[in-house]
């Protein structure tokens, strides 16, 4: 059996190497926030991560330790203290550096592999385990996020290798092992913040074990538990404390109203995870399974350790909707578990129909035809996006057509997630929306700038709500009908990214350059 499991993490190690350096070395949005605190921390010494949104620490540090490793054996650097040339590396080569992200990211995302088997063996059979890991292994969400330098990779781990130890508790109950569950769960919530929300799983699987006269089962564990989860959590991110005004900034900025990802209640956030977010990442087939899974658990099983798993699961979606934004990445950690669910269910349903037709012996076959059948979407899709990410992404060709086209010295200002512009010869501004702060295209103009990088994803939301955001829809109407739209770059089956619209405008005493370019390759309204 062990055997399989080994197959499934090579085809999880594939499914994330085959587009591992995608865009390299021009990284991802949410990449520099975690390695440039790593390379810092390498270079100087200073352990402040001056950075809690996470929090991130199983991402930050064992990220420095890895790079000052890695600068002592390949450029002699010291071994016992920081090297500032690390710095100088960086900012030379910063490819090579997030790529050692990635391979961070992915070595946790393949680890977990073994233990949403174990914890599927534990909670379900043996055979669910295996479905379940294989299913996991080709979902895309899970490759995607699997091999960016961010928190998603480790808190899956954290998450999942928590939970087992928690299930756990319901058959031994030593003090060693409550300690053991707080410590890793303490390491969750150093990776993701919403982990906390497992320490529901570990009451009540405490509040099980006593129930059911576990030895050694006792109310003082499950605080001791909890205990080591607070204490944990405490020594491997001292700096929440010791820096409390950053970690409380940081922690403010992270629920600052995104557009497009606000504006809902917490059970208007509620719905959109159960109705949308996680059928689309699971697909629907396997959201619905989900669902029966999680009704024969309730209802017909009554599963003490099924019972702990939805708890945890339960607790952590209804905290994530308790935020004021709602992002589709936000229930990976506990993803896996539901994947769980759905494949439980599809046994369930498996078993019945065999049952049904007087063949129970069949109940196998029919399972397997099931697994393939719901795997057969998520593994066309994941391929797809391997085949996308293995090429250069909107975000670099516009870099590209901006290095070529725009005059050296020009001054440009672009939106969030478009072209990465480091080392270029424009002099470029970015903001998360050139609307911002009131700025209007007149201003931008008179300041000197006179190339606009657009990202529909943003630009589009507010043009679209002009009564919620005048302001806003006011700037990108102008922008429109003055600006000369000189490109525009779109994602396809071959190609991932944002749409990038790429715009000139005129000094502002002149006609509009719409009227005067011959560059235009459309009318701009």
């Amino acid at each position: 059996m062990w055997w399989a499991v080994l197959g499934i993490m090579v085809l999880s190690l594939g499914l994330e190497i085959w587009a591992v350096s995608h865009d390299l070395p021009y990284p991802g949005v949410d990449e520099p926030t975690f390695v440039r605190p790593a390379v810092h921390m390498a270079a100087t010494g200073d352990l402040d991560p001056h950075w809690f949104g996470h929090p991130g620490s199983t991402t930050i540090y064992p990220l420095a330790g890895i790079y000052h490793a890695w600068d002592a054996i390949a450029h002699g650097a010291p071994v016992f203290s920081p090297d500032a040339r690390i710095a100088e590396r960086f900012a030379t080569d910063p490819g090579a550096f997030y790529l050692i992200g990635r391979l961070w990211a992915i070595a946790y995302a393949v680890a977990a592999i073994p233990l949403l088997f174990l914890l599927g063996r534990r909670c379900f059979s043996t055979a669910v385990g295996l479905a379940g890991a294989a299913l996991w292994a080709v979902l895309p969400l899970a490759v995607s996020y699997g091999r960016v330098v961010r928190t998603d990779s480790a808190g899956v781990f954290f998450a999942l290798l928590a939970l087992l130890l928690i299930v756990r508790l319901l058959d031994r109950a030593s003090v060693r092992d409550y300690v053991l569950a707080g410590v890793v769960l303490g390491l969750g919530i150093s990776s993701r913040y919403f982990l906390a929300t497992l320490l529901a799983a570990l009451v009540l699987a405490g509040a099980i074990a006593i129930r059911r006269r576990v030895p050694g089962a006792t109310i003082r564990r499950i605080g001791v538990g909890v205990g080591a989860a607070v204490a944990t959590f405490v020594v491997t991110t001292p700096y929440f404390l010791l820096d409390w005004s950053t970690a409380r900034a940081s922690l403010a900025n992270e629920n600052t109203s995104n557009l497009g990802h606000d504006g809902l209640s917490p059970i208007g956030n509620l719905r959109w995870y159960l109705g949308t977010s996680i059928p689309k990442s699971l697909t629907l087939p396997v959201a619905l399974l989900a669902l029966i899974g999680v009704i024969v658990s309730i209802v017909y099983r009554r599963d003490p350790r099924r019972l702990v798993l939805l708890a945890g699961v339960t607790a952590f979606v209804v905290a994530i909707s308790m935020s004021e934004l709602h992002w589709e990445r936000w229930p990976l950690p506990v993803l896996p578990v539901v994947v769980l669910f759905g494949v439980g269910g599809l046994s369930w349903l498996t078993q019945e129909l065999g049952a049904r037709l007087g063949r129970p012996n069949l109940s196998p076959v029919f399972a397997v035809a099931g697994i393939v059948l719901v795997a057969l979407w998520p593994a066309r899709d994941v391929v797809h996006l391997n085949v996308r990410e293995s090429r250069p992404s909107t975000r670099v060709v516009a870099r590209h057509w901006i290095e070529a086209k725009i005059p050296p010295g020009s001054a440009l200002v672009k939106e969030l997630k478009t072209a990465p512009l480091d080392h270029t010869n424009v002099h470029w501004m970015e903001r998360h929306t050139l609307a911002g702060d009131g700025w209007t295209l007149d201003q931008y103009v008179d300041h000197g700038f006179r190339y606009f990088v657009t990202n529909p994803g943003i630009s589009g939301t507010y043009s679209s709500q002009p009564h919620r955001y005048p302001v806003q829809a006011r700037f990108y109407r102008a922008l429109r009908r003055d600006g000369c739209l000189l490109h525009v770059f779109r994602p396809g089956s071959n190609r991932d990214g944002p749409v990038i619209r790429v715009y000139e405008v005129s000094d502002s005493d002149s006609t509009s350059a719409a009227a005067l370019s011959p560059d235009c390759i459309a009318p701009s309204i």
